[in-house]
């Protein structure tokens, strides 16, 4: 999904004790409200879940239950969207659509189906991406909490000794 040299995660770097206080308050901030946001994707999941097993029930034994299903799909879908909101992420899920997207459309060197097979990928990868959010918006949790933890690792070590003098 990325190429080899960008990586999932951008590195913070810090010059000044400052600097890494305000990114680790920040950060923490961040936390509080993407632990929001990671819950409510993992519920949103587990509907989307429990409305694939509805369907796939209903269909085997010929059950009108369909409507269930839906229901539940449109509240995942719901709670994806809130959950992309509150928790970020959405721009990584983007990003993975179009990187798939490129694929299958050099997959098929076909001029027009290629194209073709490029925007039916973006689609079900966005709609993957809508009914399954707990992925997306794990990696931004676990940029924030990376971020906050390289800031903690420079402030306990470039912390000055008390009774020395620069």
């Amino acid at each position: 999904m990325f190429n080899k040299n960008e990586k999932m995660e951008n590195k913070v770097e810090f010059n000044d004790a400052a600097y890494a206080k305000s990114i680790r308050d920040e950060a923490l901030v961040k936390m509080e409200k993407v632990k929001k946001g990671l819950m409510i994707s993992g519920i949103a999941s587990l509907l989307s879940v429990v409305g694939l097993i509805i369907m796939n029930v209903a269909d085997a034994h010929n059950t009108s239950a369909h409507g269930y299903a839906y229901i539940l799909f449109m509240i995942a879908i719901c709670g994806a969207m809130v959950s992309y909101v509150i928790g970020g992420g959405f721009g990584l899920a983007l990003k993975g659509a179009f990187s798939l997207a490129k694929v299958g459309f050099w997959i098929i060197p076909i001029p027009f189906l290629d194209l073709a097979t490029g925007l039916i990928t973006i689609v079900f990868a966005l709609f993957a991406f809508l009914l399954f959010p707990v992925l997306c918006v794990f990696i931004s949790y676990r940029q924030i909490k990376n971020d906050y933890e390289e800031a903690e690792k420079y402030l306990q070590f470039y912390q000055p000794v008390s009774g020395m003098r620069a």
